[in-house]
């Protein structure tokens, strides 16, 4: 049996619904994958400096080969958190803009190489 419209539009609210009650109940900002390899999912941000790339070593990996070994890092300062970019080949880029090192804001969009990641602030 095939779900019919209503059926996909109600399961896709509810994947919403949960969606917003993980953010609301997290703490910690988090990074919510939406495009490429191992989306969807959602990354916290606990520790002081996570590194995102496709090494074995990566705290979040993504194996692509768009994406460098270690891509980019984020550095949660205070109650800022900043991405770095890691020399990466493809760069590291914000809302559409290629950058080096910048703060982020709640809903930013973030891509490396193919995989593309939403920022929550958190709590």
């Amino acid at each position: 049996m095939t779900p019919g419209n209503s059926e996909l539009n109600r399961q896709g609210e509810d994947a919403e619904a949960d969606a917003l009650v993980r953010r609301r109940l997290s703490r910690h900002p988090e990074l919510e994958q939406v495009a490429g390899p191992g989306a969807p999912r959602h990354c916290p941000l606990e520790a002081e400096r996570t590194t995102l790339g496709r090494a074995e070593e990566a705290d979040i990996r993504v194996e692509s080969a768009s994406v460098s070994g270690i891509h980019l890092l984020l550095l949660r300062q205070g109650t800022e958190v900043v991405v770095e970019d890691q020399r990466s080949r493809n760069g590291t880029f914000l809302n559409g803009l290629q950058v080096q090192k910048a703060a982020l804001k709640e809903g930013d969009s973030l891509m490396a190489g193919d995989a593309i990641f939403l920022f929550h602030e958190g709590d």
